[in-house]
């Protein structure tokens, strides 16, 4: 079914992660694709690089990370979780073409983001924007 779904999409946004791998064997270059990088990591250039191999296109990618949430037992860059700054990413989308005119979305407030990472999770103060 994911495969179907990829193949039958027009544009496909996605954190960065296995999913895109998967994607990169059955896209097209019409498809346009957006890339969420999910933290600060070299593993963004070597899905790009996939994506664009692949695909022969290259994919929008929307630095739009408010903090970065690591796991208070673990400090492995893997395991962390972005926080996305919403109105930024809608902002991002629609200038790239990939959504339209809407309502406005709201930040995530304190209480949803906790609600989200759960307790076991620090804030890094590290950001991911341009």
């Amino acid at each position: 079914t994911q495969i179907a779904r990829y193949k039958a999409a027009k544009q496909v946004v996605a954190s960065e992660g296995s999913a895109l791998h998967l994607f990169a064997f059955v896209g097209r270059p019409d498809q346009q694709v957006a890339l969420i990088p999910r933290r600060r990591s070299r593993a963004t250039t070597h899905i790009v690089r996939h994506l664009e191999s692949f695909t022969g296109a290259s994919p929008t990618v929307l630095n739009v990370l408010r903090n970065v949430w690591q796991p208070t037992r673990s400090k492995r860059k893997r395991l962390s979780a972005g926080e996305p700054d919403l109105p930024l990413l809608q902002a991002k989308l629609r200038a790239a073409g990939f959504i339209g005119d809407g309502p406005d979305w709201p930040a995530l407030t304190p209480r949803e983001i906790r609600q989200a990472i759960g307790k076991n999770h620090t804030a890094t103060g590290t950001t991911l924007t341009d």
